[in-house]
C-alpha cells in the first residue's frame, strides 16, 4: 500500500496483514553498547527496508527499533519475514551479540486515518509481538489460512495452539514460521512473564483439540438437570427422576 492511498479519508476501514518487528534485548545494548548499537541499528533499518520493499509493504510507523508494517497481500508478508530473518541471521554485527529481531503477523480490518492504522486487529498484533521471541516469526490463524499454499522454499508451519493474550478475551490460534537456520531453542514460546518491551501476561496454553476431549454428562445427569430446572416439578417427582432414567 503505497503513499498515495492514504488519502482515502478519516477512518477508512480497510483490510491488511500487518507485520510488526523488534529487536529483541536493544535496552541494554544500547545502555552498554551505544556506539556499536549506533552502527548496529543503521544496518539492522537497512536490512529490513530492503525486505519490506522488495516484497510491497509500506511502513506506516516505527517506533525505536520497531517496525509497523502493512501489507496487501499475506503470502509477501510472509515472505518478507524469511527475508528479514535470514538476512538478519547472516549478517555480522558490531555488537557483543547478534541482534535477534521478533515478527509477528496477523490480517484483519483496520481504521486508517491520519496515515495510521487503530482497532482490535492493530492490538492483537502487538500482543502477539510481545510474547514473540528474538529470531522468532508468529502469525495468527486468519494470516495462516491465506499463506498456507504459498509458503517459500524450505520453510513449514507449527501450530503452537492456543495463546491467551493480555487483555485480549477470546485466545488466538498461533503457528510458527519454521525456517532454515532457526535455532532449535527458538522452536518453542517464551516466558511471557516479564522481558519484554511489550509486556505480557503469563500465558495459557492449550490445543484445540481439548475443546473436544471434554467428556459428556451422563444421560441419567442430563435428565435430573431438567426435572430440577423445570418449576412445574414436585419432590416426588425429582425423587423418581433417576429411578425412571434407569428403567
Amino acid at each position: 500500500m503505497g503513499p498515495a492511498e492514504l488519502t482515502l479519508g478519516d477512518a477508512s476501514l480497510i483490510t491488511v496483514t500487518f507485520l510488526f518487528t523488534d529487536i529483541e534485548g536493544s535496552t541494554n545494548l544500547w545502555e552498554t553498547e551505544s556506539q556499536a548499537m549506533r552502527t548496529a541499528l543503521q544496518r539492522h533499518n537497512t536490512l529490513l527496508s530492503a525486505a519490506i520493499e522488495r516484497h510491497h509493504g509500506y511502513v506506516f510507523k516505527t517506533v525505536g527499533d520497531a517496525f509497523c508494517v502493512t501489507f496487501d497481500d499475506a503470502a509477501e508478508a510472509l515472505r518478507a519475514a524469511c527475508q528479514i530473518q535470514a538476512s538478519l541471521a547472516a549478517q555480522r554485527w558490531t555488537t557483543s551479540s547478534p541482534l535477534r529481531v521478533r515478527v509477528a503477523l496477523h490480517t484483519g480490518p483496520a481504521y486508517l486515518s491520519s496515515g495510521d492504522y487503530f482497532g482490535t486487529t492493530v492490538n492483537r498484533c502487538a500482543r502477539l509481538l510481545a510474547v514473540t521471541l528474538g529470531g522468532q516469526t508468529l502469525l495468527t490463524s486468519p494470516t495462516e489460512a491465506l499463506v498456507r499454499e504459498s509458503l517459500p522454499a524450505d520453510t513449514s508451519l507449527r501450530d503452537t495452539g492456543m495463546l491467551r493474550l493480555r487483555d485480549l478475551p477470546h485466545p488466538m490460534h498461533v503457528f510458527q514460521l519454521i525456517h532454515p537456520g532457526l535455532a532449535p531453542g527458538l522452536c518453542e514460546l517464551g516466558d511471557t512473564s516479564g522481558g519484554h518491551k511489550l509486556t505480557a501476561e503469563p500465558l495459557a496454553r492449550f490445543r484445540p483439540v481439548d475443546l473436544y476431549e471434554v467428556p459428556t454428562l451422563p444421560a441419567i445427569i442430563v435428565q435430573a438437570l431438567k426435572v430440577l430446572q423445570n418449576p412445574s416439578s414436585d419432590c416426588r417427582t425429582r425423587a423418581a427422576t433417576p429411578e425412571r432414567s434407569s428403567a
